[in-house]
């Protein structure tokens, strides 16, 4: 069943029916919950376990892992966003294949939480790949218990392999100026864009559009993609003040943009084009290791780790921890925790102290 809603400003939402996910499918046009509504919806649901039976070519049987993993990938997986629903695919695909064939009843057995342990310890060359394999297995027995088809998740509660704390990895000027030197001219922009604004890759390289820019103000205005929810689908606006290098390279940038070109993001490829996230993930470790017989800078931190460094720029700029908090989609004590590493105890209680003098005297 696919559940479509029409808003409408100033009425009620409409919702409308479909009996399947395909281009076509049939509609019910009566209430939920009569006997109109549920007779087709019925029919149509058993219509499609008979045609999944065993005998039918290249189709699961009902009762399997495979079978049940088809309508998980359609009623949550295709509802995430691209990111999450990219990478959650291949992990449903490797699911499949594993274990495509076991039956349901199955899951529920004590012997396979110690399969599901050897699963993840086969793939512990890439400890995050087994995390994420792990944790897309335990949403799919979790989605499972939610329709009654089994009792218990075997896969709750298994431990992780990856185990690291990056905050206190620290990039500095040098190392910025080395990477940024190594790179294409557009890659350092984006680079240096990351290490002032503390903005995820994805809103750099595709929230970060010349609306946004307030030229006369140095400020960016824009909505972080964390925090578009659910609950707030529209997100939370915020104000990003730009240091003087930033600005001063959107100003560059606006004055050199050739007027024909209509990609509204402010930074761009070599080529004209918008950047993507793994592009500039992609781009950050060839300056790096090396690419095509270039020597890398041998520089240790990684391209998230910016963000650190851009949080410290913000702090130093009057930003609240608040913002900040919105700005990287972090919680605040990991915005507190990076903040020590990069400007100190001594500069945070400072700020406070200040602050607190500030209301005194209004």
């Amino acid at each position: 069943m696919r559940v479509v809603v029409k808003r409408r400003p100033g009425k009620l939402d409409r919702e409308y029916h479909f009996l399947g996910f395909h281009a076509g499918a049939p509609s019910i046009t009566t209430d939920p919950l009569t006997a109109e509504y549920i007779e087709p919806y019925s029919a149509a649901y058993y219509a499609r376990l008979a045609a999944m039976k065993d005998d039918a070519p290249g189709a699961p049987a009902a009762n399997t892992v495979a079978f049940a993993l088809t309508e998980y990938r359609r009623e949550r997986v295709e509802t995430m966003k691209k990111d999450h629903r990219t990478a959650t695919l291949h992990y449903v695909e490797l699911i499949r294949e594993k274990w495509g064939s076991l039956p349901i009843r199955l899951l529920e057995a004590k012997l396979f939480r110690r399969k599901l342990i050897a699963w993840r310890d086969d793939m512990k060359a890439k400890p995050r790949a087994a995390d994420y394999a792990l944790s897309t297995m335990k949403a799919f027995l979790d989605w499972l218990i939610d329709r009654g088809d089994i009792g218990i998740n075997r896969a709750a509660r298994i431990g992780k392999l990856h185990s690291a704390d990056r905050a206190n990895i620290t990039i500095d000027e040098g190392e910025l100026a080395r990477q940024r030197a190594a790179a294409s001219t557009e890659a350092g922009d984006a680079f240096l864009v990351l290490a002032r604004t503390a903005l995820r890759r994805k809103d750099v390289a595709i929230s970060l559009t010349w609306p946004c820019y307030d030229a006369e103000k140095k400020i960016l205005k824009l909505t972080p993609s964390k925090s578009i929810t659910k609950r707030r689908p529209r997100g939370r606006l915020v104000v990003i003040p730009l240091t003087d290098d930033v600005a001063a390279l959107f100003d560059r940038l606006k004055a050199g943009r050739d007027e024909k070109v209509v990609t509204p993001q402010i930074l761009l490829t070599q080529y004209g084009r918008a950047w993507t996230p793994a592009a500039i993930t992609r781009a950050w470790n060839r300056a790096r290791t090396g690419f095509k017989g270039k020597p890398g800078t041998g520089v240790q931190a990684h391209l998230h780790d910016l963000r650190g460094k851009g949080i410290s720029a913000l702090y130093e700029l009057g930003v609240e921890i608040d913002d900040l908090c919105t700005i990287t989609g972090w919680s605040e004590d990991s915005v507190k925790e990076m903040l020590k590493t990069y400007v100190g105890d001594d500069a945070m209680i400072g700020r406070v102290l200040a602050a607190v003098r500030r209301r005194n005297a209004e």
